[in-house]
C-alpha cells in the first residue's frame, strides 16, 4: 500500500516553498549565497 504525502506551499521572505505538511509554523532564520535557512 502506498501512503501519499501532502504538501503545502509555504512563502517565506518572497520565496514560495512547497514542503511537506507535517512542517509547520515556518520562519527564515537565515540567508546565503547558496539558498535559505528555515
Amino acid at each position: 500500500m502506498e501512503s501519499r504525502v501532502e504538501f503545502n506551499r509555504e512563502e517565506i521572505n518572497s520565496t514560495v516553498w512547497e514542503v511537506p505538511g507535517k512542517y509547520v509554523c515556518l520562519k527564515q532564520i537565515g540567508t546565503g549565497a547558496y539558498g535559505s535557512v528555515w
